[in-house]
């Protein structure tokens, strides 16, 4: 049901919310939260004494421009909310939402309702931001969709700038004294760039203080645009926070949503590149790229099953010893250099827009890690108390919980040492509490699968699979996939699978096929261990093709 009824004289209503009496708690937080968005909002709160209470909710049904009804048991047991429901819905005002695991009831069924279930007033929450998505769609004049996916609703929610705790208080802190009102017009009427900047600042320094500050960094970069839409730095930087949080992110759909609110603000960043100088905008359009869906599939069982996943007959038994890597050729030791450099540059900004692009690169971060803690580790014996050294230290420790189990592996003497150099107290030391684990924990052994293309094939995968098994992977059953092959035999790194043990594989692989193989990553794979495809060309073995001395039965 809804609050504050307005004198007919007012400008109308943009929101009317139904609800059950027992779920007031949860109307009065989207009411608050929706308010602090800039709508005028309505519920039964303040309905003034001696008012009929029948006619002035018809009243506001009828003013209203959108009307959210809050289903949950009580609800759909209220005769009052579905009345109100039905009101709306012939309308064409009715926005549903569930607050609760339930049946809706009957003639609401077919109509796709948003879920806010456990909702406790977070206004940075993904379901809010859907809802919010979907009710600015609705008040624009457009057909709302509320089953849009994440990412298009995070985008709309960055564009109204809206929607963030952070952004309530800087509004309640701004308008305190100023006639009570706690809203985002009277805010826009106050702000200036000067606070803008304030928060640009404060966003930056929470990005530089490790993942733990993550979220304030978000809610400070929110503000600062909410502030100045055409600030294209904030949006920017906005854009490292959610692409940071997807990298670390553990969870299939938070992952899409984090990514897809990146690139929506990247997209938002290079639409005001005027505030960004010439190296800002080239890392907007490579990180906006890194982001972008790349069309490919990781094969077989997801990695996170292959622990379990049974393996061949006659497989041999796991060795002593894992894996060994193979370090990178100059070239790519420089590359990785030069991007670990400036990720420990002198210029704050810079970090961490170095340090975001090493984490959305996972072809160049397993590399990078090696060069990172040997610098840092250098860094920290020459200077241990300048202020460099710490942030040089907490970079490292960030771009550590980006790596793979066998990269952490195959540097555990470094890391080992870096954290025993950490000096108590400070920033790093706290971020280092997440990772003390990995001085102890042996990585789960690394995966790969082999594709084969043909029966002719079948041969040299087996004394692949043999020589791979012995040095430490484990190599299911072959699978032949046919058609689906690729005409060039080749290997796919998933995500940020060690890049050393990919150029291990590959030579073991060249040394069979008798030939190069190119690696390829898939970068948005997200294996929980080091993952790897070798996919056999489709002339590979055949009676017109290469025919190697491994083929041969």
């Amino acid at each position: 049901m809804s609050a504050h009824p307005a004198p007919a004289a007012q400008p109308r209503t943009d929101v009317f919310i139904s609800y059950a009496r027992e779920d007031r708690e949860t109307a009065r937080l989207l009411a608050d939260a929706l308010s602090a968005g800039g709508l005028k909002v309505w519920w039964d709160r303040d309905i003034p004494g001696g008012l009929d209470f029948a006619e002035v909710i018809a009243q506001q049904i009828a003013a209203c421009r959108a009307a959210l009804v809050l289903w949950s048991g009580a609800a759909v047991r209220s005769g009052f909310v579905r009345d109100e429901s039905a009101r709306t819905r012939d309308a064409g005002k009715l926005l549903p939402l569930r607050i609760a695991e339930v049946e809706l009831p009957l003639g609401f069924g077919t109509l796709h309702t948003l879920d806010l279930i456990g909702w406790d007033g977070d206004a940075g929450a993904p379901d809010f931001l859907a809802v919010v998505a979907a009710l600015e769609a609705r008040l624009d004049g457009k057909d709302a969709a509320p089953a849009a996916a994440a990412e298009a609703a995070l985008r709309q929610a960055l564009d109204t700038r809206r929607w963030t705790r952070r952004a309530a208080l800087v509004a309640g802190a701004a308008l305190a004294g100023a006639a009570g009102v706690l809203g985002w017009q009277h805010l826009r009427a106050r702000a200036d760039g000067e606070r803008a900047q304030d928060l640009f600042r404060d966003g930056v320094g929470d990005l530089e203080g490790g993942d733990a500050r993550l979220q304030s960094a978000r809610e400070a970069f929110l503000s600062a645009v909410r502030l100045q839409p055409g600030f294209g730095r904030a949006h920017f930087y906005l854009a490292q926070v959610y692409a940071r949080m997807s990298v670390l992110s553990t969870n299939a759909e938070d992952i899409q949503a984090q990514r897809g609110a990146a690139r929506a603000a990247y997209r938002q960043a290079l639409d005001h590149f005027q505030d960004l100088d010439s190296v800002q905008q080239q890392q907007a359009r490579r990180q906006l790229a890194a982001l972008a869906q790349d069309g490919s599939t990781p094969v077989a069982r997801p990695a996170a099953d292959a622990k379990s996943a049974p393996g061949p007959v006659g497989a041999a038994p796991a060795p002593l010893a894992a894996p060994r890597g193979l370090p990178p050729d100059a070239a790519t030791r420089q590359q990785a250099l030069r991007r670990v450099e400036a990720a420990f540059g002198t210029e704050p900004t810079q970090r961490v827009s170095a340090v975001t692009g090493l984490m959305l690169d996972p072809a160049t971060l397993s590399d990078a890690i090696p060069v990172a803690l040997d610098l840092a580790l250098r860094v920290q014996a020459a200077a241990p108390d300048a202020a460099t050294t710490g942030t040089t230290l907490l970079n490292t420790l960030v771009l550590l919980q980006g790596a793979s189990p066998a990269t952490l592996r195959l540097n555990r003497a470094a890391i080992g040492q870096l954290l025993a150099a950490l000096p108590a107290g400070s920033p790093a030391a706290g971020q280092a509490e997440q990772l003390h684990r990995l001085r102890q924990a042996d990585a789960a052994a690394p995966v790969v699968y082999l594709q084969l293309a043909s029966e002719s094939q079948r041969a040299l995968a087996a004394a692949l699979a043999a020589r791979l098994r012995a040095l430490g992977y484990r190599v299911p059953a072959a699978d032949l996939v046919g058609r689906r092959a690729p005409q060039q035999t080749t290997l796919r790194v998933q995500g940020n699978s060690s890049q050393a043990l990919a150029r291990a594989c590959a030579r073991i692989l060249g040394q069979l096929a008798e030939a190069g193989v190119p690696v390829d990553t898939l970068r948005q794979a997200r294996p929980r261990t080091d993952t790897y495809e070798i996919w056999l060309g489709q002339d590979l073995c055949g009676d017109e093709g290469p025919r190697p001395a491994a083929c041969a039965n």
